[in-house]
């Protein structure tokens, strides 16, 4: 940083066309580089979205620590990304509700929207219990698709909770992304 301008450096296999642009809600700024020049790029959503509830076993040593949550509507869905570090597999169970409760604690979860889907993490820790330093995740705010916010909710006993509330209640998939490991749920418009 130097009279208020700010240097990032992207290191590339080699010239790609590239494009650069400010989005909105919230605001950012987003490089897209093409793999291929020419190549229009696609973003799809991922897996086979549907209703049902889901679940996959966290995998050992159950030491990652969610990090950050990311918000992006796409053309035809919305994505939640939850970023991860540590070691192992994050595990999952979700299910939607109108009405979403701390485990543990039996508490109502305030949540913006007309219905939540409710996404518990398993074999996850706070980042401070892995020795890593991140600042709290709070509250996240849509993107301007269906995803209305995202609401950490509670973490224990190697879980965290959070809720995703939306404007009705769609097809989703939720899966894990490698390199860095992150969980990605992909939540259809229609």
């Amino acid at each position: 940083w130097f009279e208020g301008q700010t240097q990032f450096v992207i290191g590339l296999t080699g010239e790609r066309p590239y494009s650069i642009q400010m989005i909105d809600n919230p605001k950012r700024l987003v490089v897209d580089i093409l793999h291929e020049p020419g190549a229009a790029p696609e973003v799809n959503a991922l897996g086979s979205p549907n209703l049902q509830d889901k679940t996959q076993d966290s995998g050992p040593p159950h030491r990652r620590a969610v990090t950050n949550v990311r918000i992006g509507a796409h053309d035809g869905f919305d994505r939640v990304v939850f970023d991860t570090v540590g070691e192992g597999t994050v595990g999952w169970y979700t299910s939607y509700t109108t009405d979403p409760i701390m485990p543990e604690f039996g508490e109502p979860v305030d949540y913006e929207g007309a219905i939540a889907l409710d996404v518990n993490l398993t074999g996850v820790y706070l980042p401070s219990e892995i020795g890593e330093a991140y600042p709290p995740i709070g509250t996240t705010p849509g993107a301007g698709g269906v995803v209305v916010e995202v609401v950490e909710s509670l973490s224990y006993h190697q879980q965290s909770q959070f809720i995703i509330g939306l404007t009705e209640k769609l097809p989703y998939s939720i899966q894990i992304l490698e390199n860095p490991q992150r969980v990605v749920v992909d939540i259809l418009h229609e």
